[in-house]
C-alpha cells in the first residue's frame, strides 16, 4: 500500500491491488475553510487499473482549475439561469422591471460579517437589486454571520425571442487573498408563443393561367403547462378561394424545460390563383388562433399574409449584395434585367427618390435586355439596406424592385 501527497486539498490517495487487476481507490479530501473548520471526506471506488489511473490524473489536473477556494469569505454563483419567459407574459406585465427573475444567492459561511460591493454590469442599461432597491456601484452591502442574501438583475426584458445574457461583477474580501472580484452571468431564455411558417405565403401562376395550388403551413406553439396539454390551432378569416385541406400534429408535445412545452402542427391549404393577376399580385391576410373552448377566449393568435400573383415577364435578381465597404469608399454592381419572351420594354427611374449615397445608370433605349449599373458609398457604420425601384412601360409589371444590401465598416477593420 502506498500513499501520495498531491496538494493541501488532496492529502492522500491510497490504491490497493487485488484479484484480476482490479483496484480499490480510497481518496481522503481535507480542506480548511477560513481557518474556522475542518472538513474530511472519504470516497471509495472499485475500477479497472486504467480507469483508476485516469481518475487520479483527472484529480491532479483539476486541482488547479476548480473555482473553490477554502479561504474565500463569500460564496457566489458563476452562472445563474433566470426563469424562462414567454413573449405574451412580457407583453402582459404591468412593470417591465419586475419581469426578470434571476436570483443571485450570496452566502456568508464565515464567523464574521462580510461586505459585498457591485463593481459594475455588462451594460449601463441594467443593474442589480437587493430587496427591491437598486444596488449602487461601490456601495458596501453587509452580509451577516452565516447569512444568505438574494440579489436580482434589474433590467428590461427583450421583446423578441432570444437568449439574453446579463453580467454583473462583484468585489469582496478574502482572509488569505485580500480583495477578490468575481463575475456572475445571468442567462434568460425568451420564447415566442406562436410561430407560423412561412410568414408570407406566396402563390404564383403563369400569366393567363388560373391554377389550384396546395401549400403547407407549419404552426409552432410554445406554452407553459404542467402536462403539455394544449388547444388545437384554427385557421380563420381565409380569403376567397383559399381553404384548409387538413391540419395534423407533427411534433410533440415536447417538454423543452420544466413547465415549458412545444407542439408543432402541419396544415395544408388549397389556394386558387387567377391568371389575370399582376406581377405585384394581391396581398391578403388570414389568422391562426388557439382558443380556450371552456370560456371562448383566444389564448394565442397570429396574423399571416398571403400573396397571389402571376409570374413576372421581366427576369431579374431580387437582391444584390455589395459586401463590406469601408466608410468613404464606393462599390459598383451590375443588374441584368431580361424579358422572358424577349419582348422589348423601357426602364426609367425617379432619381429624386434615391438615397444620397446611391447612383444608378440606366440605358435610355428600348430593349429586351438591360444592363443597369448601381454604385453605393459607405456613409454610416453598420448594416445597410435600401430598395431600388425601377419603372417599366409594361402593364403586367409596372415596377421592378431590387433590394440592395451592404455592411459599412471602419477603413481599418478586416
Amino acid at each position: 500500500m502506498a500513499g501520495v501527497d498531491f496538494s493541501r486539498h488532496l492529502s492522500s490517495i491510497k490504491i490497493d491491488s487485488f484479484a484480476n487487476n482490479v483496484f480499490l481507490l480510497m481518496v481522503m479530501t481535507i480542506s480548511v475553510e477560513s481557518g474556522s473548520r475542518l472538513q474530511v471526506r472519504w470516497q471509495a471506488m472499485i475500477s479497472h487499473k486504467s480507469a483508476v489511473y485516469g481518475f487520479v490524473f483527472g484529480l491532479l489536473f483539476s486541482s488547479g482549475c476548480t473555482r473553490s477556494n477554502p479561504s474565500v469569505s463569500l460564496i457566489l454563483p458563476q452562472k445563474v439561469r433566470a426563469q424562462t419567459l414567454l413573449l405574451s407574459e412580457i407583453q402582459a406585465a404591468e412593470k417591465m422591471a419586475d419581469v426578470i427573475k434571476c436570483p443571485i444567492v450570496v452566502e456568508n459561511s464565515t464567523g464574521k460579517v462580510q461586505t459585498l460591493k457591485l463593481v459594475g454590469t455588462g451594460c449601463s442599461c441594467y443593474g442589480v437589486t437587493f430587496e427591491g432597491r437598486k444596488l449602487p456601484k461601490g456601495e458596501p452591502l453587509e452580509i451577516g454571520v452565516n447569512e444568505t442574501v438574494l440579489l436580482n438583475v434589474d433590467a428590461g426584458p427583450p421583446l423578441t425571442e432570444s437568449l439574453q445574457d446579463y453580467q454583473a461583477r462583484f468585489e469582496f474580501q478574502s482572509a488569505a487573498d485580500g480583495r477578490i472580484e468575481q463575475n456572475v452571468l445571468c442567462e434568460l431564455q425568451v420564447y415566442r408563443d406562436l410561430k407560423v411558417f412561412p410568414l408570407v405565403l406566396v402563390c404564383e401562376t403563369d400569366l393567363g393561367v388560373t391554377q389550384g395550388l396546395t401549400r403547407e403551413l407549419t404552426i409552432e406553439r410554445i406554452y407553459r403547462s404542467e402536462d403539455g396539454v394544449t388547444a388545437e390551432p384554427t385557421i380563420k378569416h381565409l380569403p376567397e378561394g383559399v381553404s384548409v385541406v387538413k391540419t395534423v400534429r407533427s411534433v410533440g408535445p415536447i417538454e423543452l424545460e420544466t413547465g415549458i412545452w412545444k407542439t408543432v402542427w402541419t396544415s395544408l391549404l388549397s389556394v386558387q390563383v387567377a391568371g389575370d393577376l399582376s406581377a405585384t399580385g394581391k396581398r391578403e391576410t388570414y389568422e391562426v388562433e388557439f382558443m380556450n373552448h371552456e370560456d371562448g377566449t383566444i389564448i394565442d393568435s397570429a396574423q399571416m399574409q398571403l400573396v397571389r400573383r402571376a409570374r413576372a415577364p421581366i427576369l431579374f435578381p431580387k437582391q444584390i449584395q455589395f459586401g463590406r465597404i469601408p466608410l468613404g469608399e464606393k462599390r459598383r454592381r451590375t443588374i441584368f434585367l431580361t424579358h422572358s419572351e424577349e419582348a422589348e420594354f423601357q426602364l426609367s427611374l425617379e432619381e429624386s427618390q434615391l438615397p444620397e449615397n446611391v447612383s444608378v445608370m440606366i440605358p435610355e433605349e428600348t430593349a429586351s435586355r438591360f444592363r443597369v449599373e448601381v454604385e453605393i458609398e459607405g456613409l454610416e457604420l453598420g448594416d445597410w439596406t435600401e430598395t431600388l425601384q425601377l419603372s417599366t412601360n409594361l402593364r403586367k409589371q409596372p415596377t421592378v424592385e431590387v433590394e440592395l444590401k451592404a455592411i459599412f465598416k471602419k477603413p481599418d477593420d478586416d
